[in-house]
Protein backbone atom coordinates (compact mmCIF):
# COMPACT_ATOMS: atom_id res chain seq x y z
CA UNK A 1 0.00 0.00 0.00
CA UNK A 2 1.34 3.39 -1.02
CA UNK A 3 1.78 5.91 1.79
CA UNK A 4 0.12 9.29 1.60
CA UNK A 5 2.74 11.97 2.11
CA UNK A 6 1.16 15.11 3.54
CA UNK A 7 3.88 17.71 3.91
CA UNK A 8 1.62 19.90 6.06
CA UNK A 9 2.63 17.72 9.03
CA UNK A 10 6.31 18.77 8.81
CA UNK A 11 7.32 21.07 11.67
CA UNK A 12 10.26 23.38 12.26
CA UNK A 13 11.48 21.03 15.00
CA UNK A 14 11.43 18.07 12.58
CA UNK A 15 13.36 20.08 9.97
CA UNK A 16 15.95 21.10 12.57
CA UNK A 17 16.27 17.46 13.65
CA UNK A 18 16.87 16.37 10.05
CA UNK A 19 19.47 19.14 9.63
CA UNK A 20 21.21 17.98 12.80
CA UNK A 21 21.31 14.41 11.50
CA UNK A 22 22.68 15.64 8.14
CA UNK A 23 25.41 17.60 9.94
CA UNK A 24 26.29 14.63 12.15
CA UNK A 25 26.48 12.11 9.32
CA UNK A 26 27.78 14.30 6.51
CA UNK A 27 26.14 14.86 3.16
CA UNK A 28 27.04 11.70 1.26
CA UNK A 29 26.19 9.23 4.04
CA UNK A 30 22.92 11.08 4.76
CA UNK A 31 21.83 11.00 1.13
CA UNK A 32 22.86 7.36 0.76
CA UNK A 33 21.07 6.27 3.94
CA UNK A 34 17.76 7.73 2.77
CA UNK A 35 18.13 7.11 -0.97
CA UNK A 36 18.26 10.71 -2.16
CA UNK A 37 20.35 12.26 -4.91
CA UNK A 38 22.11 15.63 -4.50
CA UNK A 39 19.87 18.63 -5.08
CA UNK A 40 20.23 20.27 -8.48
CA UNK A 41 18.33 23.54 -8.13
CA UNK A 42 16.77 24.02 -4.69
CA UNK A 43 18.81 24.12 -1.49
CA UNK A 44 17.56 24.71 2.01
CA UNK A 45 19.40 27.54 3.76
CA UNK A 46 20.00 27.43 7.50
CA UNK A 47 22.44 29.89 8.97
CA UNK A 48 25.33 30.09 6.55
CA UNK A 49 24.90 26.53 5.35
CA UNK A 50 23.06 24.93 2.45
CA UNK A 51 21.33 21.54 2.45
CA UNK A 52 19.70 19.21 -0.09
CA UNK A 53 16.14 20.44 0.32
CA UNK A 54 14.20 17.36 -0.78
CA UNK A 55 16.28 15.01 1.37
CA UNK A 56 15.85 17.21 4.44
CA UNK A 57 12.12 17.48 3.81
CA UNK A 58 11.68 13.72 3.34
CA UNK A 59 13.57 12.92 6.54
CA UNK A 60 11.75 15.69 8.44
CA UNK A 61 8.43 14.21 7.29
CA UNK A 62 9.40 10.86 8.79
CA UNK A 63 10.46 12.49 12.05
CA UNK A 64 7.24 14.52 12.26
CA UNK A 65 5.11 11.44 11.64
CA UNK A 66 7.08 8.90 13.66
CA UNK A 67 7.77 6.67 10.68
CA UNK A 68 10.51 6.03 8.11
CA UNK A 69 11.53 8.97 5.93
CA UNK A 70 9.50 9.70 2.83
CA UNK A 71 11.08 8.27 -0.30
CA UNK A 72 12.15 10.71 -3.01
CA UNK A 73 9.57 9.17 -5.35
CA UNK A 74 6.72 9.77 -2.91
CA UNK A 75 6.59 13.57 -3.13
CA UNK A 76 7.71 16.58 -5.14
CA UNK A 77 10.58 18.62 -3.75
CA UNK A 78 10.18 21.59 -6.06
CA UNK A 79 9.32 25.20 -5.45
CA UNK A 80 5.57 24.55 -5.27
CA UNK A 81 5.91 22.10 -2.39
CA UNK A 82 9.21 22.20 -0.52
CA UNK A 83 9.61 25.95 -0.65
CA UNK A 84 6.12 26.46 0.78
CA UNK A 85 6.83 24.13 3.73
CA UNK A 86 10.23 25.66 4.46
CA UNK A 87 8.89 29.23 4.22
CA UNK A 88 6.01 28.39 6.57
CA UNK A 89 8.54 27.14 9.12
CA UNK A 90 10.85 30.16 8.76
CA UNK A 91 13.51 28.77 6.41
CA UNK A 92 14.84 30.04 3.09
CA UNK A 93 15.57 28.27 -0.19
CA UNK A 94 18.47 29.21 -2.45
CA UNK A 95 18.30 28.63 -6.18
CA UNK A 96 21.12 27.66 -8.46
CA UNK A 97 23.26 24.83 -9.64
CA UNK A 98 24.54 21.98 -7.52
CA UNK A 99 27.10 23.26 -5.06
CA UNK A 100 28.95 22.32 -1.93
CA UNK A 101 25.83 21.55 0.05
CA UNK A 102 26.46 21.40 3.76
CA UNK A 103 29.16 24.03 3.45
CA UNK A 104 29.06 27.78 3.96
CA UNK A 105 27.43 29.54 1.04
CA UNK A 106 26.58 32.97 -0.22
CA UNK A 107 22.97 33.71 -1.15
CA UNK A 108 21.94 32.80 -4.70
CA UNK A 109 19.58 34.97 -6.68
CA UNK A 110 16.24 33.51 -7.71
CA UNK A 111 15.81 33.29 -11.44
CA UNK A 112 13.13 35.35 -13.10
CA UNK A 113 12.73 38.49 -11.07
CA UNK A 114 14.87 38.33 -7.95
CA UNK A 115 17.06 41.30 -7.11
Amino acid sequence: MKRRITLATVTRAAILSAISEFDGMGRDPFLARYGYRPANRFHLRHGLRSYDSKAILGVAWGIANGCPAALASEFSGGAATAERVFAREGFKISYGTRGDTGQKVTPAKRRGGGK
